[in-house]
């Protein structure tokens, strides 16, 4: 069995980020563009859910229905696009030439990184639905809110964390042309599972509080500065803003986990020689 060494895994996903910032940035180039379009066209409005309570769901079922239904379009075509960034990197991290242009070409590959990442994703809302049925009641009572929402999304994420931290080895898998299925990826995590786990937990909450952190501050100064609501042009700025961090957060992370399923899978993978890109 391979051991794991998180500290090493995090030096060389960051080596691997900040050392070819530049060719994940060309490669998320024009899934950034989409993404932004995307945002700019079909992001959903939070605001037709806020305050539904247990008392007037069924009053509002249309709205609810009709929201929920954005929200999976909007979800479906954000992954979509998504996966193709994902299936370059992550085959450029383990030094493998991409099979196509992302955002603009579609593969095997990416359609196989696809179906991954939306495994992980049902298994996420499986973790989310258990968090809500057993401590959401109350909250919904008193109405739904932005920051309740947040907060059982962000649990039911801690919950299923060493789950998804294993499982998520299918993604390099699958980027590579290996077994995909999540019965192999468990195997090839065994007796890694709490460094996994601390180590994909520590990513993704410091990605979140970055991203929180970046999109509050930049919110506030744009409205600060030209009053709310936002008019187009600063709306675009703060999706830009927030795609880029999106992107960039998801390349360290994709980053790690190259790593770990290079080092699980044995010396076959060579992952990218280092070198400094420009800026």
């Amino acid at each position: 069995m391979r051991v794991l060494i998180p500290q090493q895994i995090l030096t060389g996903a960051w080596q691997l980020f900040w050392g070819h910032k530049r060719a994940w940035f060309d490669l998320g180039l024009v899934p950034l563009i989409w993404l932004l379009a995307l945002d700019l066209l079909l992001l959903p409005d939070a605001s037709r859910v806020l305050g539904v309570t247990a008392q007037n769901a069924q009053a509002q079922s249309g709205e609810i229905m009709g929201f929920f239904g954005s929200v999976l379009l909007y979800m479906i075509l954000s992954l979509v696009i998504w996966s193709t960034f994902a299936a370059a990197w992550l085959r450029a991290c383990l030094n493998l030439m991409p099979t196509g242009i992302p955002g603009l070409s579609w593969s095997v590959t990416d359609m196989r990184v696809l179906g991954g990442a939306i495994r992980l994703i049902l298994i996420l809302f499986a973790g989310f639905t258990v968090v809500m049925i057993l401590f959401g009641s109350g909250a919904f009572s008193r109405g739904l809110t932005p920051s309740s929402a947040m907060s059982f999304a962000f649990l039911a994420l801690i919950a299923v964390a060493p789950v998804l931290a294993r499982l998520g080895l299918i993604l390099p898998a699958a980027a590579t042309g290996q077994s995909a299925r999540l019965v192999d990826a468990w195997r090839l995590s065994k007796g890694n599972g709490l460094r996994l786990a601390f180590l994909f937990a520590a990513l993704v909450v410091l990605s979140y509080v970055a991203i929180y952190l970046v999109t509050a501050t930049s919110s506030a100064l744009l409205g600060g500065i030209l009053g709310k609501p936002l008019t187009f042009g600063p709306r675009l700025v703060l999706h830009l803003i927030v795609n880029l961090m999106s992107l960039g957060t998801s390349a360290l992370v994709l980053a790690a986990l190259a790593l770990c399923y290079r080092q699980l899978s044995g010396p076959g993978l060579q992952i990218v020689p280092q070198q400094r890109d420009s800026a």
